[in-house]
């Protein structure tokens, strides 16, 4: 049986329901302009109703409405998707940032880059061809051939200097991590607390969605929700947020760059998990970006490495092969000055390696301090290789790779004695006055000749020394190339022992590492401009679902008013029903 006042209850109810979905419409109004606010609804239903007998059974007879809760607006697969975007975007401005910085290393634009020094170096030979007999010219040479070294060593200073930096950035985003995830942790918590009656803690929500999308610039993550609330991040298959517990990230002891032989001359860091030292590697996010800029500034020091031991080995043999100014006296008669290193030191003979895994390197072969002209291979340690062809004697030598070679890429001492400038090599023969820059013009060839093209030529008693050190078969010919010493394959076949830059001349080399800078720079710089662009469709897409919209938000202002006004006239016009019900009714005869 209904009661009297039902009516009155039924409008009150109405009362506070259009209430409060005014004031969470001003709540929506007021935070339009808050990060990651996503707008509100009040979910409504029709309240329990009241039977109530008639002429044919009984009917239902409403009592009102109320509010069964207040909901977010929210796409989670929009979340998701832009989650996944955000952290490519980072991976690809980490990256971009880091090509940017490269190609200032190696700008030419201001005639101060390798590409200068290289071409006055190649210009310097080619003057000293055309004038051998004249000590300027080779002093010029002497002189920018330093002016190579000191570039290629700047070069890779810079280098260095930016993985350095690289690493110094990764360490400070690790914090920015870590503090990331403390504070989602925290509303964790707030959350579980707020909702353990029922409640949607909305707000809350909002703050740490905005924290997550905060975090994903970083890394890949990906989203649970535990029944509780609270969320739990994974991220490349580590937990890092599970509830109100988590894990630390940071920078491991730093090591020695050694990958495969090559050694950059860095301090080498992984990223790992503190509570288990467990090894984290992120592929994607600003902190993927930085790893892979590391890995980016190592390929072109290597490019710097590959020329220098070309230098070391290729251009030393062709320089090897000549001979320098005639020091005549008329008691002593005419001594020959050939055989010696522009690069490096006497009596060392270099050569270039690679082996089946690309591994790069070159050895240095010491000779005989007996004068027989036998050169033996030495391992790291110093002592003498122990493979085939190579005898187990006594005596020095070493095995230079990656920042070692350009280290060791110093211009001949014996140039800067007195007079020592006669020492460069022009000269083919000792007895042909006509090829007096014979061997200069061969020299220059290396620059701007491709290694199947060069014909340098070596000396036969040179050819000997080649043949038992490498173990080639060759004919007695005395115009051996010296690009086919660096091409032969081995016994077995595999091409371990090759010009450390290939097929290409010094100048083709680096301008096709150029070239894939340039390349690879412009291909990032689309990406991210591609990225950016998916980037703000999905924003779009997101904003279109949780987005406050004004209109839509002043047109609901207006129609709960007048809800909250069309209860409250039917709220008077009951109790004024009541009213005479109750003081009007059995009044007549009084």
């Amino acid at each position: 049986m209904r009661s009297t006042f039902a009516g009155l209850n039924t409008m009150v109810r109405g009362i506070f329901a259009h209430q409060l979905m005014q004031d969470t419409t001003g709540h929506n109004i007021v935070n339009a302009g808050t990060e990651g606010y996503s707008r509100q609804r009040v979910q409504l239903a029709p309240t329990m109703s009241i039977q109530q007998t008639s002429a044919l059974g009984f009917v239902e007879v409403g009592t009102g409405v109320d509010a069964m809760s207040i909901t977010r607006a929210r796409n989670i697969y929009a979340d998701k998707q832009f989650r996944q975007e955000t952290a490519s975007e980072g991976y690809l401005e980490a990256i971009q940032l880091n090509y940017d910085k490269i190609e200032a290393v190696f700008d030419d634009s201001g005639g101060t880059g390798i590409q200068n020094a290289m071409m006055q170096f190649y210009q310097s030979w080619v003057d000293l061809s055309a004038n051998a007999s004249t000590t300027a010219n080779r002093v010029a040479v002497v002189e920018q051939g330093k002016v190579l070294t000191d570039v290629f060593k700047y070069a890779t200073a810079q280098l260095q200097n930016q993985i350095d930096a690289t690493y110094d950035q990764l360490d400070i985003r690790l914090g920015q991590v870590n503090e990331l995830t403390d504070k989602i942790i925290n509303v964790n918590r707030q959350i579980a607390a707020r909702e353990v009656v029922g409640s949607n803690a909305n707000d809350l929500r909002d703050q740490r969605d905005v924290l997550v999308d905060e975090l994903s610039k970083y890394m890949e993550v990906v989203i649970t929700e535990q029944p509780d609330g609270k969320f739990t991040i994974n991220s490349e298959g580590i937990t890092l947020v599970n509830g109100v517990a988590k894990l630390t990230l940071s920078l491991s002891n730093g090591v020695a760059s050694k990958e495969y032989g090559v050694d950059y001359g860095v301090t080498d860091y992984t990223i790992h998990v503190d509570q288990s030292d467990i090894v984290y590697a992120p592929k994607t996010g600003s902190l993927g970006g930085d790893l892979e800029a590391i890995k980016i500034n190592k390929s072109y020091i290597d490019d710097i490495v590959s020329m220098s031991a070309f230098m070391l080995t290729t251009f030393n043999e062709q320089h090897k092969a000549g001979y320098g100014l005639i020091k005549s006296n008329a008691e002593s008669g005419a001594e020959d000055y050939t055989g010696i290193n522009f690069y490096g030191t006497d009596g060392t003979m270099y050569a270039f390696y690679r082996d089946e895994f690309e591994h790069e390197y070159v050895l240095m072969y010491r000779e005989y301090p007996d004068g027989s002209g036998k050169y033996r291979a030495c391992n790291s340690d110093g002592e003498f290789s122990t493979k085939a062809g190579y005898p187990i004697e006594d005596g020095v030598g070493n095995r230079l790779s990656g920042c070692e070679i350009i280290e060791a890429m110093q211009v001949n001492a014996r140039f800067y004695e007195a007079d020592g400038a006669r020492l460069v090599a022009t000269k083919q023969t000792s007895d042909d006055d006509t090829a007096d820059g014979r061997n200069a013009v061969l020299i220059s060839d290396l620059f701007n000749t491709s290694g199947s093209e060069h014909t340098g030529m070596v000396k036969t008693e040179d050819i000997d020394k080649y043949v038992s050190l490498l173990g080639i078969t060759v004919n007695s010919e005395v115009g051996l190339r010296i690009s086919d010493l660096y091409t032969q394959k081995n016994l077995d076949g595999t091409k371990q022992r090759t010009r450390a830059i290939r097929d290409y001349s010094l100048n083709n080399f680096y301008n096709s590492s150029m070239s894939r800078l340039g390349v690879e720079s412009e291909t990032i710089d689309v990406r991210l401009e591609t990225q950016d662009t998916v980037l703000t469709q999905i924003n779009n897409w997101r904003d279109s679902e949780q987005g406050v919209d004004w209109n839509e938000e002043l047109t609901n202002m207006i129609r709960f008013q007048k809800g909250f006004s069309a209860c409250s006239r039917m709220l008077s016009t009951m109790d004024e029903m009541l009213d005479r019900l109750v003081n009007g009714t059995g009044v007549v005869g009084r």
